[in-house]
């Protein structure tokens, strides 16, 4: 499949065999073809056209999926990132996907810089607010402080949201007087 999730077909070779045309037999001849193309990892399905010869091939492609199909699921004390490092190596990418996916994303506070914030916000007189005006009023605390914030900024031209809004003539016009 492409990119676009559309089934690429094409002839990689043509291999003349006088050996009788099971399953069995076209599944090693196939084999070998894929791995001189260096591309026995990336085969997902081998059909074939014979519903009897789908029926041999099975026992063939199961014999190769075995060290795969052979691990214990059961396992009620299963870690599952343990297993992802242990099995890094044989399927890297999928492991990769994997320690994006269940990793926890962590970041630590000061204790005291934590809990400073609150000794800011609730005073005898602020105690009085409702939760609601109590979250209006921190946050508002924090758009101010964050308003003086050294910020990083590219010092290019501000960018006109509303350039696509003007008729094309003023849109014209502007780039006439650079």
């Amino acid at each position: 499949m492409d990119n676009a999730w559309a089934i690429q077909k094409r002839i990689l070779a043509f291999r003349v065999f006088d050996e009788k045309h099971t399953a069995a037999n076209i599944f090693r001849h196939l084999r070998i073809i894929f791995t001189e193309y260096k591309i026995e990892n990336k085969i997902f399905a081998i059909g074939f056209d014979n519903a009897s010869n789908n029926t041999a091939a099975i026992p063939a492609l199961i014999e190769l999926c075995k060290p795969y199909l052979g691990e214990d699921t059961e396992d009620k004390k299963f870690d599952i990132l343990h297993w992802w490092k242990e099995h890094e190596r044989y399927f890297p990418i999928l492991a990769m996907i994997a320690k994006q996916i269940l990793s926890t994303p962590v970041s630590t506070v000061a204790v005291e810089q934590q809990f400073s914030a609150g000794g800011n916000i609730l005073d005898p007189k602020r105690s009085l607010m409702s939760p609601k005006s109590l979250q209006i009023q921190a946050c508002v605390e924090y758009w101010t402080k964050a308003q003086y914030r050294q910020q990083e900024m590219d010092q290019e031209e501000p960018y006109d949201f509303f350039k696509d809004d003007k008729p094309a003539e003023s849109r014209t016009d502007e780039h006439d007087n650079d």
